[in-house]
């Protein structure tokens, strides 16, 4: 099962390479919708493809969901592409709006331990 996995992974990647050829970075979903609550970490069906394949990726806040979460945008790049993918990244930070604040979200305040 462990070289079949390997095998496809392999096939996999050289098939994606080709998607990446000619091009700084892939822009894809981080997530298929708002930000998990803190409950759970979320569907991680975007990233997964990228992290088994050992490829770079970064994501960049675009905005709030209509719940007031936080949405992302997952750029992917080439395999030791790092610097190319970074600098598209920055490229496009400074092509969207500011990020809005997001509602308040009720946290309870840490419980410290005061010393006297």
């Amino acid at each position: 099962a462990y070289m079949q996995a390997q095998r496809l992974r392999r096939r996999a990647r050289i098939r994606l390479t080709t998607l990446l050829s000619g091009v700084d970075a892939l822009v894809l979903p981080s997530m298929p919708d708002g930000a998990p609550d803190r409950s759970t970490i979320g569907l991680h069906f975007c990233q997964v493809p990228w992290t088994i394949m050992g490829w770079p990726s970064i994501t960049l806040p675009i905005g709030l969901s209509s719940e007031g979460l936080p949405l992302g945008i997952q750029l992917v790049g080439a395999p030791f592409g790092e610097p190319a993918l970074f600098a598209a990244a920055r490229w496009l930070e400074s092509q969207l709006d500011p990020m809005p604040a997001p509602k308040s979200v009720s946290v309870p305040p840490a419980k410290h331990s005061v010393r006297q």
